[in-house]
């Protein structure tokens, strides 16, 4: 391409070839274009680009992984923050997208009015009216919902069970960001609309004395329940302590970047307890053996990354349930999916690096074969290229 063609998001995406997706989570991309690029016809990105990067929202980008609702409840956010107007945060943040390989259409800055207001790109357009509707579909499924999910006793009042609510939730989700996007002050239309539902069915129209008698059965029903599951609670008394006890090393530990340390509790705290509500307890140290992998993994660097793969695998070795193992091999599978992207890349440019450089890699290109080797320690062409690289 040459280039006079360029644009905004294909220099951001030479930088981001170059120099990895780190490159975004600070200003060290903005110093990168402004030796490379070319900010015609927006030459108020450069400026723009720059303080968003200061900002810290080059990684909130990398964390949408290419959402469109939240990428557009992102630009709402800096637009009201700075004043910018949409479609200038709409461009930048879209061309850091492209940049990441998050989205494929390659977005075109168009400088028009913000009242007629459209952002476009080459191939598809995303239109203030496409949200709109898509909000009104979202509050549509959410009233459908919340006369499907309510458990409607026949003498008590109606009520949404947890499996109920976590499903209205995901709805409630994408309703709060639709409308963060569309710059509408959050009215809290969900709840109103719940609660006029639990409404309809708070009134029972059952006679005073079934109500009674119905009334008296749970009273007794729920007393043999607390007994039993009381008699249980008690004796697991010692196991909820030992479970306890690792969950807060591997808290402490965890709040110490001491990462594995920390797991090898959460493993233990999953393996020991198989006393009163086992199941519960164990999701609990599953979700923080989880939890610490994330955490590794939006860190964003190679060694972290790695780190975090290894930490998921580990935990294979529980005794998991069908749904928890199918949920740890997805999150090793999209991590692996990540590792293998960021060695074909990196193999890539170094390759470039050895043929600019006479055979050799230059200071760069050195720094990033260690980066790369921290991700995969035994790849084969890594360690070929230092031992050449070394003689």
């Amino acid at each position: 391409m040459n280039n006079n063609d360029k644009t905004l998001p294909d220099y951001i995406k030479q930088a981001v070839d170059l120099y990895g997706r780190d490159t975004v989570k600070d200003i060290r991309l903005s110093n990168i274009l402004n030796d490379i690029a070319s900010f015609e016809p927006f030459a108020a990105s450069k400026n723009i680009i720059r303080t968003l990067l200061k900002d810290g929202y080059g990684i909130k980008v990398l964390q949408t992984e290419g959402s469109l609702l939240a990428l557009h409840a992102l630009s709402s956010e800096i637009a009201d923050k700075y004043g910018y107007l949409p479609q200038s945060t709409d461009y930048i943040l879209f061309s850091l997208a492209y940049g990441l390989g998050f989205v494929e259409d390659k977005p075109v800055y168009e400088n028009i009015n913000a009242e007629t207001y459209e952002y476009t790109n080459t191939q598809s357009e995303y239109k203030i009216t496409d949200l709109n509707s898509e909000l009104a579909k979202q509050k549509e499924e959410y009233a459908v919902l919340l006369n499907r999910l309510i458990t409607v006793p026949k003498y008590l009042p109606g009520f949404y069970s947890a499996s109920a609510l976590s499903q209205l939730q995901l709805t409630e989700n994408k309703i709060f960001l639709l409308q963060k996007a569309l710059n509408i002050p959050q009215d809290d239309w969900c709840q109103k609309e719940k609660e006029a539902v639990l409404k309809r069915y708070s009134k029972n129209t059952s006679s005073l004395k079934k109500r009674v008698r119905t009334a008296s059965a749970v009273a007794v029903l729920f007393l043999i329940i607390f007994i039993v599951y009381g008699s249980l609670y008690i004796s697991a008394s010692s196991d909820r302590k030992t479970f306890a006890s690792h969950i807060q090393k591997g808290d402490a530990l965890l709040q110490k970047g001491d990462y594995e340390q920390a797991v090898s509790h959460y493993k233990n705290a999953y393996t020991d307890y198989n006393a009163f509500r086992s199941v519960s307890y164990k999701r609990n140290a599953l979700d923080k053996i989880n939890n610490a992998a994330d955490m590794l993994t939006n860190s964003g660097s190679n060694e972290a990354l790695r780190q975090s793969y290894k930490l998921l695998q580990s935990s294979m070795q529980l005794n998991l349930s069908p749904t928890e193992r199918l949920s740890v091999q997805d999150k090793i599978k999209s991590l692996q999916t990540e590792i293998d992207s960021r060695l074909d890349k990196g193999r890539n440019t170094l390759a470039l690096n050895i043929s600019a450089n006479n055979g050799k890699l230059n200071k760069d290109g050195e720094q990033l074969l260690e980066d790369l080797l921290k991700l995969s320690p035994e790849d084969y062409w890594l360690n070929f290229i230092k031992k050449k690289n070394n003689e």
